[in-house]
């Protein structure tokens, strides 16, 4: 059973009862345990295309405790903006004004200091760009390279909106395809052009763009077009907010750890733990960015007359539909293709070596102990986020001795 077919279901729970899309998700899953496809994710993404939403009925004192426990989640970086995104995405229809006043009671000091932060200017748009599907920017992100962390990450040229991430120990073309380009294209379709800076970690999308593109809406266009990472402007603008509300909060407590002499690097299981945690860590904060961004009001000046959040403007000029899976080559297909041509390729990608990776079931004894340990990422996320490391730093090293131990068995 589909989620169209339960939709007065789920309007009910969600505008009636204002529940959340995690309540409505656990919900189904009781009524229906054998039916796949009822996830958080798949509630928010049906309700965002039938227009279900909480209509907000909260007072001041309601809205500055919910926006006191989401800034428990993400920290003090959240403006009026990414805020009011970030309740959207939770079913809270709360407008820009009341959300702005209700962040300057409940924090004043970093509301002065948002509004003047240099952060905020932002460079004339460099382009225009007509509906959803016709360009979309791919850039990554190494702040955290030194770490086994490098985020790749899509966003498209009209709507705004964040349309794909992933997380990698180490960027590399063959793992860049596997895991972005690739579920991308199948979820969504072939852009009509892709934006990229000139990294050679690009190579492999890039060949299979060009030999698909036959199958985009505009084949006029060139296929993609590669320019100095500055030039790549709307990704590089997000950059800023991932860094201070995920990458900076990750990398400050782990040099805190090498400087003080209790994480070293120099032991390849190390680095694998380090990667292999911090990467769970990333990607809670990396969702809930997000969330909050596909849901925020977009200023004028870049709705252009068509204003709306990014999921809204999706849905207004969409002109891309997902491509079937037997179009696409594998990754292994595609590393051949492009081998056949002349190029070479690494298809490498780890930080470190993990000693229990021919022992699949010690991996399960290892993710079985540490998740009875620590339930969950999000709770250590928002910790660390709020200023406090002590359950972030003593997660990885319960992780390395996890590892280390059971390497001795």
């Amino acid at each position: 059973m589909a989620l169209d077919e339960l939709e007065d279901f789920v309007r009910s729970r969600i505008e009636t009862h204002r529940y959340s899309y995690q309540a409505v998700s656990e919900e189904l899953n009781r009524f229906f345990p054998a039916q796949r496809g009822f996830s958080s994710r798949n509630v928010r993404r049906f309700c965002v295309k039938a227009g279900i939403t909480k209509i907000s009925r909260l007072n001041d004192i309601e809205l500055d405790d919910l926006i006191k426990r989401n800034i428990h989640k993400v920290g003090n970086q959240y403006g009026r903006k990414t805020m009011t995104g970030l309740l959207a995405s939770q079913g809270y229809r709360v407008g820009e004004n009341r959300v702005a006043s209700s962040l300057k009671r409940v924090n004043p000091s970093n509301h002065a200091a948002r509004l003047h932060s240099t952060q905020r200017l932002m460079n004339p748009t460099p382009y225009v760009a007509y509906y959803y599907g016709e360009k979309i920017h791919i850039d990554q992100n190494e702040k955290l390279t030194m770490f086994g962390v490098t985020h790749v990450i899509g966003v498209d040229g009209f709507s705004k909106k964040i349309v794909g991430f992933c997380t990698m120990p180490i960027k590399n073309p063959v793992a860049v395809y596997e895991h972005f380009f690739r579920p991308l294209v199948l979820e969504h379709g072939l852009w009509s052009q892709v934006r990229v800076d000139r990294g050679s970690e690009w190579a492999l999308l890039l060949q299979v763009q060009s030999q698909l593109s036959n199958h985009r809406y505009d084949t006029t266009k060139r296929p993609y077009v590669q320019t100095t990472s500055k030039q790549n402007h709307v990704v590089e603008r997000m950059w800023v907010d991932v860094n201070s509300r995920v990458n900076y909060p990750v990398k400050r407590s782990l040099l805190n750890m090498v400087e003080n002499g209790s994480l070293q690097l120099d032991h390849p299981m190390i680095r694998f733990c380090v990667s292999w945690y911090s990467i769970h860590i990333c990607n809670v904060g990396l969702d809930l960015f997000i969330q909050a961004w596909n849901n925020h009001p977009l200023p004028s000046s870049i709705s252009s007359g068509n204003r709306g959040t990014p999921n809204q403007r999706m849905l207004q000029s969409c002109c891309i539909h997902p491509l079937q899976s037997s179009f696409l080559p594998t990754s292994a297909q595609a590393v051949f293709q492009y081998r056949q041509s002349g190029g070479q390729i690494t298809a490498e990608s780890n930080f470190g070596s993990d000693p229990l990776a021919i022992y699949p079931e010690k991996q399960l004894l290892r993710e079985t102990a540490f998740k009875k340990q620590y339930p969950s990422f999000d709770e250590i996320y928002f910790q660390l986020i709020s200023g406090s490391d002590h359950t972030f730093q003593d997660g990885l090293k319960y992780f390395i001795d996890l590892t280390y131990r059971l390497t001795q068995t």
